[in-house]
């Protein structure tokens, strides 16, 4: 399935809680990004509702991100990890 550039792959992603953890979502445009387990060469990338590229961080065990959306809206995002597609989801900022 697939919107804009983000796309669901036949692999099943990781759940949240092994991959990482987002929060607070709904947040207000200001989210943390705790990684929950080792991860190699990963990265979030998040997206708006056209399908942009609004952002896109490195990620690390252990480092905690924040990412901001700039505006209220739904937004998504992909994990990758070794250019793997590991884990997606959304985010609502208020």
């Amino acid at each position: 399935i697939g919107l804009g550039a983000l796309s669901i792959q036949d692999k099943e992603p990781l759940s949240p809680v092994d991959a990482l953890t987002i929060f607070p979502n709904p947040g207000n445009g200001v989210f943390n990004i705790r990684v929950n387990r080792t991860l190699e060469k990963a990265s979030i990338k998040l997206f708006d509702i056209s399908g942009k590229l609004i952002a896109q961080q490195k990620l690390e065990k252990g480092t905690p991100l924040r990412l901001r959306t700039g505006s209220k809206g739904i937004y998504f995002y992909t994990i990758d990890e070794n250019g793997v597609n590991i884990q997606n989801g959304k985010i609502i900022s208020n």
